[in-house]
């Protein structure tokens, strides 16, 4: 045979794999032990066949090894040294790629792929997440400024999604980054025998221009991995000589492909959807994974700040590990909800963790600033902190305030406050405080709460309120008393209803799927609402007007806050829900009163446009109606709804009307084709209390000109109250530590460099525009012209001192 005729043979390169779930249908624990055994076992093959080559991702699993045998983990050391054991994926696991905030999967690269460099001397270039539910459309760049230039998946299938390319293709984000894309034909493991078949039906998926594919091989999700009966029967197939048949790994198949410089497709955008339901089940775990990345990214801030300010040590390692534990909870079956009970002990155990280690380096840092800056003056000093790089206009609350005094800034301008009811049911031992806080980027300003009000002046403007209606300068909203829904929201400013129907209506929902929601689109067989309301005015002062609605549904109760504030134009909704429902699913419907509506969602570091066609989608922190609506006077403008969120990431929209999903209450882990026996009682998912909170920003224009992200990321990290004492200080009581110029460019992050002791900054674009933002650092002496293409995310290194500005790439290395 020729040289040319065994070059044009198709060729299969056979990967030797085990995708392991560390956690899902059994504890960490166990899936502690499933990593070691497998790990072992493919080892023993390694030593028996000198061509075998295995692949694995998951930093935590080789971090596992290391703890308790370090004797297998230098055999595999060895072994990736001989190219033998591929290194992939470069994350602490494979995690969901919808949920995870766009910081976490920044994370799971950093700490990752430097474990890996650090441990073995080389990182991954291949991405890797080939059972996850669907990939965001922002993954392309973070990606390849992780050094991950090639991305393997399997997930939504060719049946589930056939605008996908069907095996390999370029895959291209919003900012034009590109990742070489591999959708595996065939699932990802086997059993434990003869693989022949597997082969001849990967063969049969080549086609042109391809001539090559890859077939995953081995035990898998409870670990095992390839078996000797597997490799035996591989050789026994290469014997036929009709194919080239190649042990290797997902890294060299890539290799071949970009040498031959072929014009595959180019896919721009997210890969959805598999397992829609995913984004909805177990309010809990996702609750508390918001609540936990909120929390790092705001102390690595204020640490930052201490460090800068006060001279405190940086908690480097601290972070480090409470970045990694929560890492690990993000992997899918976990943060998708679709574990057992005991499995989300476990989480919970570790968000808890997570969650206490983050509010020590966070209080930490806030009492040493606070040590720092100067408090003297008439009353209680009350620093607020604000963790965003934008000047705040927010809504703080606070203890241990004087409710019946006033409430001065820094240069004596009267603030209005309000006495709200204390956490406290102590009478006036303890007293709750609400007020405005208007606090510079990155910075703090120091209030104080004096004992008198005879120098503060009556607050400008009005909140008029009853038992079903609440009125600010901006809006007008009325409740039916009857029902409990939103019968009216008026922008005054623009004229404006903005709903054409009752909204924020919870509908119930039929919902007899999986866990999964396994071959589901939409959710929309809606057998009821809750009722039954009562309304009631509970808060009516100078800054908060607050109604209360109850309303129920079969065994289910909820409770609602409906809030608006002086000189805010949203409105707030706090929600306690007591959810008693089995085989349902809860949603808040939402009709907005426009035409010609545009729908966009948020997703991690970005957002996009999508259909509204009814079915079930994620969603980040927002998602937003824009179309064309016609005020009082009759001209048509450009109008629209924002809705933001504190832990919800599920939504469907048809026509006008947008449903948030709130939840969803199947058995735990129950998985198709699997019947459930009606004589057994299980045990369901999301049943009892939870809370939660949505904003609500009626807008004239776009959403970009409402500052939606902005308004999002504030309701998820609030500005951070704290009272002090009063004492001399060497900082001043109003501090900015930085102002950008731009509204569409944000600073999401500010830490420590991992190599030094400069710091790092992570920017983002945010509406998807070419921009020039210039960045101005005073307290260090830095101003900062950058250009950003639509969407880019630039790391920038920040000396505390002399020393040039420049680029890193997202490991903190330089580009």
């Amino acid at each position: 045979m020729s040289e040319k005729m065994v070059k044009e043979k198709t060729r299969i390169y056979v990967i030797g794999n085990s995708h392991i779930d560390p956690i899902w249908l059994w504890s960490w624990q166990e899936g502690y032990r499933v990593v070691r055994s497998t790990f072992k076992n493919v080892l023993d093959l390694m030593n028996e066949f000198k061509f075998f080559v295995f692949t694995a991702s998951s930093a935590a699993f080789y971090e596992w090894i290391e703890t308790c045998e370090p004797e297998m983990f230098s055999e595999i050391a060895k072994r990736i040294r001989e190219k033998r054991w591929a290194i992939v994926g470069g994350w602490i696991v494979e995690p969901d790629c919808n949920i995870p905030g766009g910081e976490s999967f920044v994370r799971h690269a950093l700490y990752g792929q430097r474990y890996f460099k650090k441990k073995f001397g080389v990182a991954a270039v291949t991405g890797y997440n080939v059972d996850s539910f669907g990939h965001n459309g922002m993954l392309p760049q973070i990606l390849s400024k992780c050094g991950l230039k090639n991305y393997v998946f399997m997930r939504p299938g060719l049946f589930e999604n056939k605008n996908i390319p069907e095996n390999a293709f370029w895959w291209e984000g919003y900012d034009g980054s590109r990742v070489l894309c591999y959708r595996l034909p065939l699932p990802y493991c086997t059993d434990g025998g003869d693989i022949t078949d597997r082969i001849d039906e990967t063969i049969r998926t080549v086609k042109p221009p391809l001539r090559e594919a890859m077939c995953f091989y081995g035990r898998g999700d409870h670990g095992g991995g390839p078996t000797r009966e597997n490799i035996l029967s591989i050789l026994a197939r290469k014997m036929r000589n009709d194919v080239e048949i190649l042990f290797s790994s997902p890294d060299e198949f890539f290799s071949a492909l970009r040498r031959r410089k072929l014009r595959l497709p180019v896919f721009r955008g997210e890969m959805q959807h598999h397992a829609r339901g995913c984004y909805s089940v177990h309010s809990e775990v996702k609750r508390n994974n918001r609540k936990a990345e909120e929390l790092l990214c705001t102390a690595e801030k204020i640490a930052s700040i201490a460090y800068l300010l006060a001279g405190i040590e940086y908690p480097q390692k601290e972070l480090t590990e409470a970045w990694k534990s929560l890492l690990f909870t993000q992997f899918h079956d976990a943060l998708g909800g679709t574990s057992i009970p005991e499995a989300y002990e476990d989480v919970r155990n570790i968000h808890g963790e997570v969650l206490n280690k983050g509010s020590r380096i966070l209080n930490s840092a806030i009492q040493a600033l606070a040590s720092k800056i100067d408090t003297e003056g008439e009353g209680i000093p009350i620093i607020v902190f604000n963790p965003h790089s934008w000047d705040v206009a927010f809504p703080v609350e606070v203890e241990d305030a004087d409710g019946e005094g006033g409430l001065m800034d820094e240069k004596g301008q009267a603030i209005p406050l309000q006495r709200v009811k204390s956490s406290a049911n102590v009478g006036d031992w303890r007293q709750r405080i609400v007020f405005i806080a208007d606090v510079p980027a990155l910075g703090y300003r120091v209030y104080r709460n004096v004992s008198s009000r005879s120098s503060v002046t009556p607050a400008s403007g009005e909140l008029i309120a009853s038992d079903n209606t609440l009125e600010n300068e901006y809006i007008r909203l009325e409740i039916d008393s009857t029902n409990g829904y939103i019968k009216r929201l008026y922008d005054k400013k623009n004229g404006v209803e903005v709903f054409s129907r009752d909204s924020c209506i919870p509908v119930v929902v039929d919902d007899h799927s999986d866990t999964w929601g396994h071959g589901v689109d939409r959710f929309r067989n809606d057998i009821g609402a809750f009722g039954n309301a009562k309304v009631k005015l509970v808060e009516n002062g100078p800054v908060r007007a607050t109604i209360m609605v109850e309303s129920s549904y079969n065994k289910s109760f909820i409770r609602m806050y409906v809030s608006i504030y002086r000189g805010l134009p949203y409105v707030e909704l706090k929600f306690s829900l007591n959810w008693n429902e089995q085989h349902k699913m809860l949603k808040l419907s939402f009709s907005v009163n426009i035409d010609q509506p545009v729908l966009t969602s948020s997703i991690p570091y970005g957002w996009v446009t999508r259909s509204r066609n009814g079915e079930e989608e994620p969603m980040y922190k927002w998602v937003d109606m824009t179309g064309k609506a016609v005020g009082t006077s009759g001209e048509s403008r450009t109008y629209g709804l924002s809705i933001c969120n504190d832990c919800k990431y599920s939504y469907d929209a048809n026509g006008s009307e947008i449903r948030i999903t709130i939840l969803r209450s199947p058995p735990y882990a129950h998985h198709q084709p699997y019947k459930l026996d009606p004589k057994i009682a299980y045990n369901y998912i999301d049943q009892g209390w939870q809370e939660f909170s949505l904003m609500l920003i009626p807008h004239n224009g776009s959403w970009k000109e409402a500052h939606t992200i902005r308004l999002s990321e504030e309701l998820n990290s609030k500005p951070i109250v704290f009272v002090e004492y009063s004492h001399k200080g060497t900082l001043p009581k109003c501090w900015s530590l930085m102002s950008v110029n731009r509204d569409n460019v944000i600073v999401s992050v500010l830490k420590k460099h991992e190599d030094s002791e400069n710091l790092v900054a992570r920017c983002c674009e945010t509406n998807g525009e070419e921009t020039e933002a210039r960045i101005s650092l005073p307290a260090i002496g830095r101003r900062l012209k950058i250009r950003f293409k639509p969407f880019e995310i630039k790391t920038l290194l920040i000396p505390r001192a002399t020393g040039r500005v420049k680029e890193l790439d997202m490991l903190e290395f330089s580009r």
